[in-house]
Formats: structure tokens, sequence, C-alpha cells
């Protein structure tokens, strides 16, 4: 599944949302379990994650999860 199978889902807001606060939450959680320095590179990857792109989060996505 790659960034275009998505496109469905980026157009409905709800569902847009929902990722959202899930990614959100996730990324509260991880930056809770970090030490100082871990703390510090994730308040970087939250900047980037709120920088990034639908497209550019699916890829990473697709790319973490080995998705073809």
């Amino acid at each position: 599944m790659g960034a275009d199978d998505l496109a469905p889902l980026l157009a409905d807001t709800d569902t847009r949302d929902a990722v959202t606060a899930r990614l959100k939450s996730l990324l509260a959680r991880w930056n809770d379990a970090g030490n100082d320095a871990g703390t510090a590179r994730a308040d970087e990857g939250a900047a980037a994650l709120e920088r990034a792109t639908a497209e550019e989060m699916f890829s990473f996505l697709d790319s973490e999860l080995e998705t073809p």
C-alpha cells in the first residue's frame, strides 16, 4: 500500500484527524519513555512530524513497515 492508495483516506477529514491524533498520542508516549538525550531527539522528531506532508508521513510509514 502506497501513498496513492491512501488518497481516499486523506480526503476524509475525520479519518485524517483520527490518524493524526493517534500518531500524536504514540509520539507523546514515546517522548515520556525517553531519557534527556532521547527526549531531545524525540522533540526533533515531533517537530519534523508536524512539518511533514501527508505524503511524507505515509512514505515514512511504508518504509518503516516495509510495505511494497
